[in-house]
């Protein structure tokens, strides 16, 4: 039984994963506005992904539902990875409006290292060895090739809005609710993409 501990112990050092465990947080927030633009909640969200660790990777923000025709909403995520810690991060912004905190604005945040315990890169790596290791640390290279990053500075999405008005659309007249996202396309520059309804637009991002 010593034995076989010592080597469990062993095979659990070998796995690449980075200083920083799982962690899920909730950080009650005040002077957030009911709706707020992806400006308004990055104020919030960029300084809790910067004390996980500085060398981060903003790579998706994401409007919650009911996104309105100005390009504000009651919930923002912000998509992070961490190359050299081997993680991801998601970090919410709700208002008072849907906060998972009754009537208190907050800022939820998920942190899962990589390989997730558990996962199936994990039990490689514990049951194969250096050989796994290897091979689960080129996956960790291929997904952050797969996650190119966006600039912490962006154009805000009320302005993306203001873009896609300033054609002669109007995203309230999609029907089916305002959907945003800021990403950055394979071989092209970070855009905000904006569904209405039917109707997909782009616009910069920064």
């Amino acid at each position: 039984m010593p034995m076989f501990t010592t080597k469990k112990a062993k095979r659990e050092a070998d796995v690449p994963r980075g200083p920083i465990g799982s962690v899920e947080q909730i950080h009650p927030l005040v002077a957030v506005p009911p709706l707020m633009s992806a400006g308004d909640a990055a104020r919030f969200a960029f300084p809790i992904s910067c004390r996980l660790a500085n060398n981060r990777r903003l790579f998706l923000v994401l409007a919650g539902n009911d996104v309105d025709n100005s390009g504000r909403c009651d919930e923002w995520s912000f998509h992070y990875v961490y190359p050299d810690d081997h993680c991801e991060s998601v970090i919410t912004i709700t208002s008072a409006r849907r906060s998972p905190t009754p009537g208190t604005a907050a800022a939820r945040e998920k942190v899962t290292p990589w390989p997730a315990p558990g996962s199936p890169q994990e039990a490689m790596v514990l049951f194969q060895g250096p050989t796994a290791r290897i091979i689960v640390e080129q996956q960790w290279a291929d997904r952050l090739e797969r996650l190119p990053g966006l600039p912490d500075m962006f154009i805000d999405s009320t302005g993306a809005a203001d873009a896609v008005h300033a054609t002669g659309a109007d995203l309230a007249q999609g029907g089916g609710g305002i959907r945003m996202k800021g990403r950055t396309p394979p071989g092209r520059l970070p855009v905000w993409e904006i569904v209405a309804g039917f109707e997909t637009y782009h616009t910069p991002f920064a």
